[in-house]
């Protein structure tokens, strides 16, 4: 009470009321001292930027959602994710999720999980472009689709959404066509093999940042077909190489743009289109004509130390091979590619922590990201083909990677993290949701009306006997049938018949007529 009084009392003074208006006034006209402006750091932020960006592109993400400013002095990664390779989510891959769910399909809502191979997190992402495609393969953590109506390729980059086109499939037939010479395997292609090639490929895939063009290139793993396509961007359709690639391949691998072929211990490397300038001389112009050179030979593996199988596979930036020894057929070596160019026979008994899971292509995986799986090991089939195994490179022993035999069966679920990992291996099964299983041939299920093979197809290895299976979502009869044992053929439906079936059998240069099989 008594200090109101005393305010009451200094307001009523007019030297007080005097003293108190200069204060206000000081206050009024005080301002704080400027803060140093971020313009001065702008450099060391961006260098920050670099090194988190090298290493994982959601952490780059995280660092600019700190504050505006960062944003406006670092790279949005937005409309041109997939043409700038810093911002391609390279250490991620597509999760199969097991029981045919392929992704886009209606019991998913839209939803694709990923998994990082380096830190073992997991992302789920809504993608709604997989209604209408499927994905071909993954280049650097990019998906390759094809458009299910028209067969239009698309490079989507699934974190930001960013789309880049190319031309249809479509654009390859009249290529292909030429190279069927009689005319029962021109229908034949017509109506079936050509989707086929289409989807055995190895893509990959080179970035020019300045002038946001895309450039592609897709080799055929059919030996029918031994040959790679390419275009950019800016093309209309896909060109064919006029000369071949070496047959038959052990091993494609896409690495930073480039494409690796194994044969017979030998290792071609294919180098991107080049774009060349062509004068005319008759109209005095000049154009520019993409062209893609045959492949070079590199390497040599060291034939009197290794043996089939050979893998290869891409761990922190370098090209593996992983092959048995010739001495023992259970011991693995693992050498660097670099190493061979240079006519050098090294086995590395480190691979930096990692694990290598090996088939149809590699998955290098961190040791971080599966407690379960051993630092410095391969994981592969075993050489008596009964389990899946781990190779310790250190101790030179093997170990069961997982439970479950699915060489002889689908294993039941639920499937643990090597059997989505080493489904990741083999694109057939990859991009249709089924865990691999070598007895079981993987099928589209409902998408099957744009994706399966068109006309009635069913492609397989025949048992060896003759036998008649019916098929009640077609209505079709289809025979089995094997002239000789291991022979590969295609039983197809071209047209049909009240009490006849037409089946083509290719494969065999001698038997090239039309074989009719009685109903």
């Amino acid at each position: 009470m008594a200090i109101n009084l005393l305010l009451l009392q200094s307001c009523s003074d007019p030297d007080t009321n005097t003293l108190l208006d200069q204060s206000r006034t000081q206050l009024v006209d005080f301002q704080p001292p400027p803060r140093p402006l971020l313009t001065e750091h702008e450099d060391l932020v961006r260098l920050i930027a670099e090194r988190v960006l090298a290493g994982e592109f959601k952490d780059y993400v995280r660092l600019r959602a700190v504050c505006t400013r960062w944003r406006r002095i670092t790279d949005c990664p937005r409309g041109r994710s997939v043409v700038d390779p810093r911002f391609h989510p390279r250490h991620w891959m597509m999760l199969p999720e097991g029981h045919r769910l392929y992704p886009g399909h209606t019991r998913l809502r839209g939803l694709v999980r990923f998994f990082n191979l380096r830190t073992g997190a997991l992302a789920t992402l809504r993608l709604p472009l997989f209604k209408r495609h499927f994905a071909m393969d993954s280049v650097d953590g990019l998906l390759l689709l094809q458009r299910d109506h028209d067969m239009a390729v698309r490079l989507l980059h699934p974190f930001t959404g960013d789309v880049v086109d190319l031309p249809s499939l479509a654009t390859l037939r009249p290529q292909l066509t030429p190279l069927f010479h009689p005319v029962q395997e021109r229908a034949f292609m017509q109506e079936i093999e050509f989707l086929q090639i289409m989807r055995q490929v190895c893509a990959a895939v080179s970035f020019s940042p300045d002038n946001g063009v895309v450039t592609a290139m897709l080799a055929f793993k059919s030996d029918r077909v031994p040959r790679v396509a390419f275009a950019t961007s800016e093309d209309q359709q896909w060109t064919l190489s006029s000369w071949e690639t070496q047959r038959p391949m052990a091993q494609i691998l896409s690495h930073q743009g480039k494409i690796y072929f194994l044969k017979a211990c030998r290792i071609w490397m294919l180098d991107p289109p080049q774009r060349l300038r062509v004068r005319s001389h008759e109209e005095d112009k000049t154009s520019s004509l993409l062209v893609l050179l045959p492949p070079k030979l590199i390497a040599t593996c060291p034939y009197a130390e290794v043996g089939p199988p050979i893998y290869m596979a891409e761990c922190e930036s370098e090209i593996l091979l992983v092959a048995r020894t010739k001495d023992s057929r259970f011991e693995v070596r693992v050498h660097r590619l670099a190493d061979l160019i240079l006519g050098r026979s090294v086995p590395l008994n480190s691979i930096g922590g990692n694990s290598l899971f090996l088939w149809q292509r590699g998955v290098c995986v961190s040791s971080k990201a599966h407690p379960t799986i051993a630092a410095d090991s391969v994981v592969m089939m075993h050489p008596s083909f009964d389990y899946l195994g781990q190779y310790h490179l250190a101790s030179g022993t093997w170990s069961m990677a997982t439970d479950g035999n699915f060489l002889k069966g689908p294993v039941p679920s639920p499937y643990t993290l090597i059997h989505h990992i080493y489904t990741c291996c083999d694109r057939f099964y990859w991009n249709k949701g089924e865990m691999y299983c070598r007895a079981r041939y993987p099928t589209w299920g409902a998408k099957s009306k744009w994706r399966r093979l068109k006309d009635s197809v069913f492609h397989y290895i025949v048992s060896g006997r003759m036998r008649r299976d019916k098929y009640h979502d077609d209505g079709l009869d289809v025979v089995r049938f094997e002239p000789e044992p291991g022979l590969l053929i295609h039983l197809v439906d071209i047209k049909q018949h009240v009490h006849e079936i037409p089946v083509i059998i290719v494969g065999v240069p001698a038997v090239e007529n039309l074989i009719t099989a009685s109903n």
